[in-house]
């Protein structure tokens, strides 16, 4: 398939670079100049483990290329990821600007029927109004099919998340973008899990969310157990062992962070 991604972020290329090495033909584009003339040489802006290995392959196999044009660039790919940033405002809620120019440029140049898929973290409703946002600024009146793709990715083993997740999640109300969604991993075993774009958008904060909660949760049981004098690693460890609630994000610490909890925490309230 031709897959174009814009916005060429962390969750952009790290997905463009997995997809173009199972096959597809993949475009990063990006209004970064410098970002994409680094892409183009194989060389990572950020670090991520095994990546950089695979964008040089990948790019010697001239099955990712990277650009700066948007007009070309979204005319000749098929299904359109979008990967832009989505960060919090002062208060809270989500910055959509960067989502809502994207999709206004995808109206403004598509010239045929395309799949659209939302790959940025976006609040509950968001998908339906890129499709709103798509067909206003479309010159012709052709069908636009827009589907919500949740990404997981950790930092530091963003790569690996993205080769074997836990699960595919597509959200949408039409059937041709579920099917065509559906066929770009083919190639993977996990489950795929076909929802409506709300629910999908809400899987993403909602898994965000509890992980939130876990490590909220055995920080101030780690408060307790200082007063009551009991070693919190011999508890988390006690209540990991239960496959209902596993280790995972169960270590007392300082608390979470990162560039997706505390926003999505926020927009999720």
């Amino acid at each position: 398939m031709k897959i174009l991604f814009i916005g060429m972020g962390y969750v952009g290329t790290t997905m463009g670079v997995v997809l173009a090495n199972a096959g597809h033909e993949v475009t990063g584009l990006d209004i970064d100049k410098e970002k994409i003339a680094s892409l183009k040489k194989g060389e990572l802006y950020f670090h991520e483990p095994n990546l950089q290995e695979m964008l040089m392959n990948q790019l010697q196999n001239q099955r990712i290329r990277f650009t700066s044009d948007p007009k070309e660039a979204i005319a000749t790919n098929d299904i359109l990821f979008i990967t832009v940033g989505t960060p919090s405002l002062t208060n809270g809620n989500t910055d959509l600007s960067y989502v809502k120019k994207v999709a206004q440029m995808i109206g403004q140049f598509r010239t045929s029927e395309q799949t659209v898929v939302v790959k940025s973290t976006v609040p509950i409703g968001t998908t339906e109004k890129i499709e709103q946002w798509i067909t206003q600024e479309s010159h012709e009146c052709l069908p636009v099919n827009v589907a919500m793709n949740p990404e997981f990715l950790r930092e530091g083993s963003a790569l690996h998340d993205a080769l074997y997740p836990d699960r595919i999640v597509i959200g949408s109300n039409n059937t041709e973008a579920l099917e065509t969604v559906e066929k770009v991993y083919q190639s993977w075993t996990c489950p795929i899990l076909q929802t409506t774009p709300r629910a999908a958008e809400m899987i993403k904060y909602a898994s965000n969310a509890f992980l939130a909660t876990k490590i909220s949760f055995i920080n101030e049981l780690a408060k307790l157990c200082d007063t009551l004098g009991v070693n919190v690693h011999d508890v988390s460890e006690g209540m990991g062992l239960d496959n209902r609630i596993g280790s995972a994000f169960l270590q007392a610490g300082l608390g979470y962070g990162g560039s997706c909890f505390p926003k999505d925490v926020k927009e999720l309230l």
